[in-house]
């Protein structure tokens, strides 16, 4: 498993405190999430975690103070990683669907023809003209 650089999370962290974004609260500034996917492709998330929809991967959390504040964005970036290295090792990700099962019985034919007898009805067997009345057939 390959996880971002101290560096280039860092850096992201720095573009998020210096943007327009005002904290949510002054208190605990702009929350900040790392998410690592396993095939070691990263992003950093900011804001409310409720709109996160992406729920794979592994995950670190952390806030920046927002207003670009001063502060330790290698340390924050550090602490993000090990974060997410300990979910890696603790396999708490989200990453791995569930064991597929295999069927060993076969469909039948797929659409109409089964309905029918699935539903438990009986579909008479005359030429659609008969079934629709008038004089309809081919001819």
């Amino acid at each position: 498993m390959r996880f971002p650089k101290i560096n280039d999370v860092a850096s992201e962290l720095r573009d998020i405190n210096k943007g327009d974004l005002e904290p949510e609260d002054a208190d605990e500034g702009i929350d900040v999430r790392l998410q690592v996917y396993s095939n070691g492709s990263w992003a950093v998330r900011w804001g409310s975690s409720d709109y996160d929809q992406d729920h794979s991967g592994f995950w670190g959390a952390s806030s920046v103070p927002g207003n670009n504040r001063r502060f330790d964005s290698k340390e924050i970036a550090r602490d993000l990683i090990d974060q997410a290295r300990d979910a890696f090792a603790e396999g708490a990700g989200f990453e791995e669907a569930p064991a597929r099962v295999e069927s060993r019985r076969q469909p039948s034919l797929p659409g109409f023809p089964d309905i029918p007898e699935k539903l438990d009805i009986q579909i008479p067997k005359m030429p659609m003209w008969e079934q629709i009345g008038g004089d309809m057939s081919p001819g």
